[in-house]
């Protein structure tokens, strides 16, 4: 059993055992904090494996999660690394949006889904996150929908599909405002 947050999250790189870690997370929550620094650390093998935890975290407990969700929005926007920018902006899909960070995130995913270097796992949890923020505030469907329309024909299939299931349904959601 892990004393501290620096052998926890050894066992967890060691052993990936998300239900266990979830356990100690839940029961040890000063570890969430060093978890989300760890997400936005240089260490590319520790920046992965806390973010694909918070991840796993995030859908188990939103609420706990909500309460130190600034630095995940830092952090996505910060990192260098593709597996943790898809995790962080996973992770961010389960959690409510938070108003002070909505208009940075906003550009932030359409960057994202604009950029073909960026990989597809990422750009799919960004236009997901994009499609919260469009639920919140129907007024930036029409910037998104253009954004999100130059794409078409860009991207491999699966990416197609997202594009496309994310057009109409806000077409659809748009014609009901």
């Amino acid at each position: 059993m892990p004393s501290n947050f620096e052998e926890f999250l050894s066992e967890f790189m060691r052993t990936r055992a998300i239900s266990h870690s979830l356990e100690m997370l839940s029961a040890n929550k000063q570890w969430i904090k060093e978890l989300i620094v760890c997400s936005g650390t240089e260490d590319q093998k520790r920046a992965d494996y806390s973010s694909w935890l918070l991840t796993h975290f995030a859908i188990s407990f939103p609420e706990i999660l909500d309460q130190e969700a600034t630095p995940l929005f830092e952090n996505v926007q910060r990192t260098a690394f593709d597996g943790t920018r898809r995790n962080l902006l996973k992770t961010l899909t389960f959690l409510p949006l938070r108003v002070n960070e909505t208009s940075h995130m906003f550009d932030f995913c359409l960057t994202i889904i604009a950029d073909p270097k960026q990989k597809v796992a990422a750009q799919v949890y960004a236009l997901q996150y994009l499609g919260t923020i469009c639920q919140a505030y129907p007024e930036l469907k029409n910037e998104t929908l253009i954004i999100v329309n130059e794409q078409v024909g860009k991207y491999s299939r699966a990416m197609e599909y997202t594009i496309k299931k994310f057009i109409l349904s806000n077409k659809s959601s748009q014609n009901n405002n």
